[in-house]
């Protein structure tokens, strides 16, 4: 494919460097290599991730130990001989999912599934206006994050990390009386998460190279996993039912146009309402003779409890649903419990419409 564009002559363009405050993984026992396609004219080539900082390095910056602040008579003589460490998520070919505290800047025995920060792309001959840098960029971040669904990606590592870097103890006046400790914080992988190999990583390239559309609710439910690694559960449960419900009437969508060829869908020929419990049971069950409540009755009770909770956090109120009477709050456990729900359901639905389409 090079040889026949440097033919045509295709041999100007420029190339961007990125690096992210996430993490992509990838696995290092079959290398990656570079991927390209021609479009319109223009070439545009993705390199490999690669990793640019040292083993214990994050992206937030370390606590300088002279810029601490202190009362004036509470500030030691010498500065806090603070220790840096940082934990990263392993997969399970490393031993996972868990996770590996590291205390330095060297690797010692490096990980399988290698944690990479930076990018690089070429644009060769780009016509103004057909294709920018930081477009292709988001696109091929995005399709990685699907199709690996390492939720984290686009987002801060914040909810792999948390915020707190060391600790130490005092007197009343805020002085030191210890050195103080490196502090571990570490959020365990949920499991799903999938390694970038070199099937998935030509997979996503040749998505952006052929406009592979992502679906709002695909971003969606992997934002609520990043909600719930945060303990940010309004948000997990907005997100989650948000997509929840963009998966729902995108299936009664495509199945529509499945059954009526030529005819424009409009929702409420068969969508009663906006109540999502009633489009998984009552109305997909008229319109197709299948329900998500009666097939998974289990999940759906999940979704149900999530619908509740939607409602009282739109309206400004906290996490909470009712069952069997009593208002309850959605602690994290239960949290997982619903987006593996939410995530059965869509993974229903879009077997449903694509057997029929």
């Amino acid at each position: 494919m090079n040889k026949q564009i440097e033919k045509n002559g295709l041999n100007t363009g420029e190339a961007g460097l990125y690096t992210f405050p996430f993490w992509l993984y990838v696995d290092t026992r079959t290398p990656l290599l570079a991927g390209d396609f021609l479009k319109g004219g223009t070439l545009i080539r993705f390199y490999p991730p690669f990793r640019s900082a040292s083993a214990n390095f994050m992206p937030m910056p370390r606590v300088k130990p002279e810029a601490i602040p202190f009362l004036s008579e509470a500030r030691p003589s010498n500065s806090l001989p603070l220790i840096h460490v940082v934990t990263l998520p392993i997969f399970q070919p490393d031993g996972g999912p868990g996770t590996i505290a590291l205390w330095s800047d060297q690797w010692g025995k490096k990980l399988n599934i290698f944690p990479m920060d930076s990018l690089r792309i070429d644009l060769v001959n780009s016509p103004q206006g057909d294709f920018t840098l930081p477009a292709v960029l988001h696109k091929l971040l995005e399709r990685l994050r699907v199709r690996s669904r390492q939720w984290w990606i686009l987002r801060s590592i914040d909810a792999l990390l948390g915020y707190e870097r060391s600790r130490f103890s005092i007197i009343r006046n805020g002085a030191p009386m210890d050195i103080g400790h490196g502090i571990v914080h570490a959020r365990i992988p949920f499991g799903f998460e999938k390694p970038i190999d070199d099937t998935l990583w030509m997979r996503s390239v040749q998505d952006v190279g052929e406009e592979v559309e992502t679906f709002p609710y695909e971003m969606s439910v992997l934002d609520a996993y990043y909600y719930l690694a945060t303990s940010d559960l309004r948000s997990m449960v907005i997100h989650a039912a948000m997509g929840c419900e963009q998966a729902t009437e995108t299936a009664f969508a495509r199945l529509w146009e499945a059954r009526n060829k030529g005819q424009e869908f409009k929702r409420g020929r068969v969508m009663t309402g906006y109540d999502l419990p009633t489009h998984l049971s009552r109305d997909l069950n008229r319109f197709l003779g299948r329900s998500f409540e009666q097939e998974f009755p289990v999940e759906f009770a999940e979704i149900r409890k999530l619908w509740d909770a939607r409602g009282r956090v739109a309206h400004g109120g906290k996490a909470q649903f009712i069952y069997n009477g009593i208002l309850r709050t959605i602690a994290d456990l239960q949290g997982e419990t619903m987006l593996a729900a939410v995530q059965k359901c869509i993974n229903w639905l879009r077997q449903l419409y694509d057997n029929t389409v």
